[in-house]
């Protein structure tokens, strides 16, 4: 039934678009992407073209906003269509409520994915309430669920001192629905101590299996100007299985359900340089429990450019993995960009014995207007045991009133 009520959203964002009753008095922001690619790792070389658009009209002085994100994708022979986004939004200022109605993303212990039905925020003062509930579908690339339905509630507490030993709390409740039911309680905080300590604490609980789904912590402190420690520890599961060319080539990274502990220091010499170094305890679900070391040079420069160096090592057993990353981001005048990323990874594995692999990615863009980009982007990887893979290609780029965000510039 929710699902059925899609089209009728998009007919009443595209009638409002039209007749100008929303557009008058309108901001119009978002962006259209068209890309061209070719790579071969889906076994076989392909040929991909896609578009991708997002754009959201607010108004301001009736409290509306609504969203619409989606992808049109060529692949060989076979084509695709995909709706990420597609929402009405309603402000109640005297009220203090916010409903949402359509077609939204979540992302939460349970994964990446959309949801189709209604969310409900309402704040007064130092409390704020979410209320949710809809039908779960599946996101491409990312560990992602569906179902019949899934609501749930959340409750968030925001002290008067913002910078006092409690900085904000949450306390929630989920159900999931998806032939049997599993309910799931969540919870999190963060703040500050008197010396400046800053902490982070967060975690789910799965009532139906008894279990800890996913936790994490983390406390960090700055004693000087150019000192900082920091000491972490996270229990998940990847969310990704497709995985970047940094987390592929250089992170340490593993599918299924993992712990691991780590600490670091960092010292910064100047503005413009930061060392680091750190070890860490991980324990894998699918594999043997091991210990590292990490750390890296951060360079940045006053006309733009960044530089970084990280290296890491990590024994599991009697298996070793090493590698190391270097990233040069530099503008190539006021109009172009570029960034280059190399990596290499060594790995000694029972399974297979010796794996050397390394990679390099190139990304250059460039301005042709205020809102108009032009990127080209090519990734080449070597591998001793396996075939060699690459990606190629172009992206242009449309960007509707200075939607682009800061970091991508």
């Amino acid at each position: 039934m929710i699902r059925r009520c899609l089209p009728g959203l998009a007919s009443i964002l595209l009638v409002a678009a039209h007749s100008g009753q929303v557009c008058s008095a309108a901001a119009a922001v978002g962006r259209f992407d068209s890309r061209i690619q070719v790579d071969n790792r889906y076994l076989d070389d392909e040929l991909i073209l896609e578009q991708r658009g997002e754009i959201t009209l607010n108004d301001e002085p009736r409290g509306v906003r609504m969203g619409l994100s989606f992808a049109l994708r060529q692949r060989d022979e076979s084509g695709e269509v995909r709706l990420d986004r597609l929402f009405a939004e309603r402000r109640f200022p005297s009220s203090g409520a916010r409903l949402t109605v359509g077609r939204t993303e979540r992302s939460d212990s349970l994964g990446f994915y959309t949801l189709d039905g209604m969310q409900l925020d309402w704040s007064a003062g130092r409390l704020g309430l979410h209320l949710y509930a809809g039908v779960p579908a599946r996101i491409e690339d990312y560990r992602s669920i569906e179902g019949e339905g899934l609501y749930g509630i959340e409750l968030q507490l925001r002290p008067a001192d913002p910078g006092g030993f409690l900085h904000r709390a949450r306390l929630g409740w989920q159900h999931h629905r998806d032939g049997t039911g599993s309910d799931r309680l969540s919870g999190g905080m963060t703040g500050r101590t008197r010396n400046r300590v800053e902490y982070l604490l967060s975690g789910v609980y799965v009532l139906q299996e008894a279990r800890l789904e996913e936790a994490s912590g983390k406390i960090r402190g700055e004693p000087g100007k150019k000192t900082g420690w920091s000491i972490s520890g996270q229990i998940y599961r990847p969310r990704r299985p497709w995985l970047t060319f940094r987390e592929r080539y250089y992170a340490l990274y593993a599918a299924g359900r993992q712990s691991v502990v780590q600490g670091s220091f960092y010292f910064r010499p100047r503005r413009t340089a930061e060392w680091s170094l750190g070890g860490r305890h991980v324990s894998r679900e699918q594999g043997d429990s091991g210990y590292g070391l990490s750390g890296g040079i951060r360079l940045r420069g006053d006309s733009g450019w960044r530089r970084e160096l990280l290296f890491n090592w990590l024994r599991l057993g009697d298996e070793v993995t090493a590698g190391a990353w270097f990233q040069l981001e530099k503008p190539l005048g006021s109009r172009s960009r570029m960034s280059l990323c190399t990596a290499l990874q060594y790995r000694d594995k029972a399974l297979y014995g010796v794996d050397r692999s390394s990679g390099v990615e190139l990304d250059l863009e460039r301005m042709i207007r205020a809102d108009l980009y032009l990127s080209l982007f090519a990734a080449y990887l070597w591998d001793s045991r396996l075939d060699d893979e690459y990606r190629a290609g172009a992206r242009l780029s449309w960007y509707l009133d200075e939607y682009r965000p800061e970091k991508e510039r």
